[in-house]
C-alpha cells in the first residue's frame, strides 16, 4: 500500500491510500500531484523507518520486522530518497534523527495511528456486516 500526502509543511499533511497498481490515467494524475508537491512512499518503508528509530539499533529493527538488517537499511535509503532528505544521521555509532527527521517521525507515527484506528473501525464494520448476513 502506497501513501500519498502533501510536502512540507507539516500543518498541510493530507494523506490518501492507494493501492499499488495505478493504470495509465492514474500515473498521469500522480505526476502531476507530485509536481505540485505531492510524495509516494511505501507503507513498508514508513513501518521499517518507525520501528529504526523506536529501537535504535539496524539489527534490532531487523529481528521485530522478521527481516534482514541489509533489508531494514535499503528500506530506509529508499524512504530518504523518495522524501528527498536525509531523515537519521549516525553520530558516535548512535543514529540521530535530523530535524527533517523529527517533523516526518511525528507525521508518519500520526498516519499510523489513524491507519490502525481507520482498520480496526473497518474490521468492526465488516464484522458487523458479517453478522447481518449470517
Amino acid at each position: 500500500m502506497y501513501l500519498i500526502w502533501r510536502s512540507l509543511p507539516y500543518q498541510n499533511l493530507n494523506f490518501l491510500f492507494r493501492p499499488f497498481s495505478l493504470k495509465c490515467t492514474e500515473k498521469k494524475a500522480w505526476k502531476q500531484k507530485e509536481k505540485a508537491g505531492f510524495r509516494m512512499v511505501n507503507e513498508t518503508t514508513v513501518k521499517s523507518f518507525l520501528t529504526l528509530v523506536r529501537v535504535g539499533s539496524f539489527t534490532e529493527a531487523a529481528k521485530q520486522l522478521f527481516l534482514s538488517q541489509q533489508a531494514v537499511s535499503k528500506q530506509v535509503a529508499k524512504l530518504e530518497q523518495d522524501l528527498e532528505c536525509t531523515l537519521l544521521s549516525r553520530e558516535r555509532g548512535k543514529l540521530v534523527l535530523t530535524d527533517v527527521g523529527k517533523i516526518y517521525y511525528k507525521a508518519f507515527t500520526d498516519m499510523e495511528e489513524t491507519l490502525t484506528a481507520a482498520r480496526t473501525e473497518a474490521g468492526r464494520m465488516t464484522a458487523n456486516q458479517d453478522n447481518l448476513l449470517a
